[in-house]
Parts: C-alpha cells; sequence; structure tokens
C-alpha cells in the first residue's frame, strides 16, 4: 500500500514539473516563438498527457485545447502569452471577495454605500502609491535573494578553485617524495618525533666530540 501511495505521489510530482514548462512555453509572448520551441513544447505535451492517463485522469476540455490545439496555436500566432485573460480572472476574485463582504447588510443601499467606499479606497493615489512602494519592496527583496545566491555562487566556485589547487599541490609533492600523496597525522607525528630524536643525537654527538 505505501509502495503505491509512493509511486502515485511520484507520478503527480513529475507531472506537475511537465505541465509547469507546458505553462512557461505557453506564456511566451507573441512574436518570439519560433518552430523550434514549439517542437520541443510538443515533446512535453505527449510526455505529459501519457502520464496524464497514466494517472487514469479525466481528459477535461482545458486538456484537450493543450493536446490538440495549443502547439497549433502558438505557431499561427507565434506566441499567445499576449492573449491571457489575468485580469479576467483577477476580476472574478475581486467579485468573490466583494460578493462575501457584501452578504450581511441589511439592505442593497447599504451595500452599495460599502461598495462604492471600498472601490474610492482602492483607487485612491495615496493607496495605490502605497501598493507600488510594497511591489518594489518585494522586487527589492527578490534582488537582494538573487544577489545572494550568487554570492553564494562565487564562494562555492572559490571554494572549488582552492581545493583543485590543493590537490594538484598535494600531487607535486607526492611525486617529490616518492609517491607518497598525503600524510596522515599520525605519520606526521611519528617523522617529527623522529626529526627531533636525529637532532638530539647530532647535539650529543658534538658535545662528546667536544669534550
Amino acid at each position: 500500500m505505501d509502495a503505491e501511495v509512493t509511486l502515485i505521489t511520484e507520478g503527480y510530482a513529475v507531472i506537475l514539473h511537465i505541465f509547469d514548462a507546458i505553462f512557461s512555453y505557453a506564456r511566451l509572448p507573441s512574436c518570439t516563438v519560433t518552430e523550434e520551441l514549439v517542437a520541443d513544447l510538443r515533446i512535453f505535451v505527449q510526455e505529459g498527457l501519457r502520464l496524464w492517463r497514466g494517472l487514469d485522469l479525466s481528459i477535461t476540455p482545458k486538456v484537450h485545447a493543450i493536446e490538440d490545439h495549443l502547439c497549433d496555436q502558438m505557431l499561427l500566432f507565434k506566441g499567445i502569452g499576449d492573449l491571457g485573460e489575468d485580469f479576467v480572472e483577477q476580476s472574478h476574485q475581486d467579485g468573490i471577495k466583494d460578493h462575501r463582504r457584501l452578504k450581511n447588510p441589511a439592505s442593497h443601499i447599504i451595500s452599495a454605500e460599502w461598495q462604492s467606499k471600498w472601490e474610492h479606497v482602492r483607487k485612491h493615489p495615496k493607496v495605490l502609491r502605497v501598493q507600488r512602494q510594497v511591489q518594489q519592496h518585494a522586487n527589492r527583496g527578490q534582488t537582494i535573494a538573487i544577489i545572494r545566491d550568487e554570492r553564494k555562487r562565487v564562494l562555492q566556485e572559490t571554494k572549488r578553485t582552492i581545493r583543485d589547487q590543493s590537490l594538484i599541490t598535494a600531487t607535486t609533492t607526492a611525486a617529490q617524495n616518492g609517491g607518497v600523496f598525503i600524510r596522515s597525522g599520525r605519520k606526521r607525528n611519528i617523522e617529527e618525533v623522529r626529526a627531533d630524536i636525529e637532532n638530539a643525537e647530532n647535539l650529543l654527538m658534538l658535545q662528546n666530540n667536544v669534550n
């Protein structure tokens, strides 16, 4: 049972990635799409629909449009990103939100007054200015995140370069020391003790010669 659940969830994870790529292609601006891009898109669509049917999902009108019409429409218009209707969806969401706010007033007159007040506030220049400032702050946060990622990447590359240089130095040293690549801490301690003993013996021999 657990194996079956894992298999199905992994299938959904893969199909979500594929459809994310499909929608990214579909949102390309008009006059920017080439035949090569559409050829790549067809591969994603075929694979996505194969997995879709493999999960026994229904072929809804939207899925049918993706499978049979999306690529042709993108070739016809050289991209359909500018034909999106996101603003319509946003209007629907605003309408649902207003409907929920207006379900409790005792009369339609009060509802109309509330609606007029909210629309006035939404379109007020000061409110719009604050919204722009918030958006700019959000964009600045994204920029900071990009800079942070870039710094992290540079740091990783620097560490990798240092590690590669250390490896080259160690290899060269090994060639000079008769093939010994990297000495362990224990071996280094033993060598240092032997060197100290040898130095002590040399000192004793010098003292005996002097005497």
